[in-house]
């Protein structure tokens, strides 16, 4: 069994702690599944991968970012109002 993809170093360099399911994506954000893929096809919000034939998920770290944007960009516009 060839172990080649468990030995590649993530392309983005960011440490993937875990999966989240949608259902945890709608209750870390606060969003509704149909927000969350508005978002996407907006290119606004983390694509999901595929984890199997019926799977998907998101990464944390990716989801964590958006959230921090979001703040960072709501308190920046708090400041200028």
């Amino acid at each position: 069994m060839n172990n080649d993809h468990l030995e590649r170093k993530n392309s983005t360099s960011k440490e993937i702690s875990r999966f989240y399911r949608l259902p945890e994506v709608e209750t870390k954000t606060g969003l509704s599944k149909a927000q969350i893929y508005n978002l996407i096809a907006q290119g606004r919000f983390p694509t999901q991968i595929k984890l199997g034939a019926r799977a998907s998920a998101w990464i944390d770290s990716e989801i964590l970012e958006w959230m921090e944007a979001r703040i960072h960009f709501s308190r920046n516009q708090e400041a200028e109002s």
